[in-house]
């Protein structure tokens, strides 16, 4: 007879591997009134590199009406340690920091 507890491990193992991949996760915030054209120009230095080595596959980036959107692709497993590993990433850091100004509503580190 088995316990709970490896029955409910087995069954959450499970739920993951259902989970499709590639992952997509959005995050959206909101640009600060007139400040789209800096918004823009910044992005332009989006650290690729740094998401590249944390195992995201892509990222698209939406600016307008207001909204400053990016959406991140990973197809990894742990979708969480890639996240942090780009979260923390100081490149990602002095990025926040330039857009922080012109933008509100994004996760901070």
């Amino acid at each position: 007879m088995e316990n709970a507890a490896s029955a409910s491990s087995r069954e959450s193992r499970s739920d993951a591997a259902l989970t499709p991949r590639p992952l997509r996760l959005l995050l959206v915030g909101r640009v600060k009134p007139g400040a789209e054209p800096a918004l823009r120009r910044l992005q332009a230095a989006f650290p690729r590199d740094a998401a590249e080595e944390a195992g995201i596959d892509a990222v698209e980036a939406f600016i307008g009406s207001g909204t400053y959107a990016v959406q991140f692709e990973i197809s990894r497993n742990d979708v969480q340690q890639v996240l942090s590993n780009f979260l923390n990433d100081p490149r990602v850091r002095g990025f926040r920091d330039q857009i922080e100004p012109v933008t509100e509503g994004l996760p901070g580190p």
